[in-house]
């Protein structure tokens, strides 16, 4: 009995085939890549929104994935892990905000907003310590979690 959201690796090998003798994406193939991107984001919710997600991901796949794809190999474990990286990409750039601490202040100086006292940030003793430029190891630091290892001063 055949399931309606499952691609068959043989199917899809012959899909890249034909895109690459021919030039054009055919319906299938589009249907097979969008079927790969939305199960990844029914598993890992990448973005808050589905068919964007699924949307990005395809138009990503059909750039230079699909033209680097080889046939003779498993190109639904390619496609796949091409799509999860991206994925990642996406979520980076929605959730993940590295900016530097400098680059904050200044912004809150800017909007009038008043820089945290004292009391809000962490001892100075303890800023003196921390030498990094990694903003998230600064959070894991300011907040105690000292499990990974910081470039302390020795003196």
């Amino acid at each position: 009995m055949p399931r309606p959201n499952y691609i068959e690796p043989e199917v899809l090998s012959a899909l890249v085939r034909e895109y690459k003798r021919t030039g054009r994406v055919s319906e299938e193939l589009g249907r097979c890549l969008m079927l790969i991107a939305g199960g990844l984001w029914d598993r890992y919710h990448f973005t808050a929104s589905r068919d964007d997600f699924v949307q990005e991901v395809v138009l990503h796949l059909m750039q230079n994935p699909l033209q680097k794809a080889d046939a003779q190999k498993h190109v639904f474990n390619y496609f796949t892990t091409c799509a999860f990286r991206f994925g990642q990409k996406l979520r980076d750039k929605a959730y993940g905000d590295a900016r530097r601490f400098g680059d904050y202040a200044a912004e809150l100086v800017e909007s009038g907003r008043q820089l945290p006292t004292r009391h809000d940030a962490m001892d100075l003793g303890e800023l003196s310590e921390w030498t990094g430029d990694d903003p998230v190891e600064f959070k894991r630091y300011k907040s105690g979690r000292r499990g990974t290892p910081f470039k302390h001063r020795r003196g």
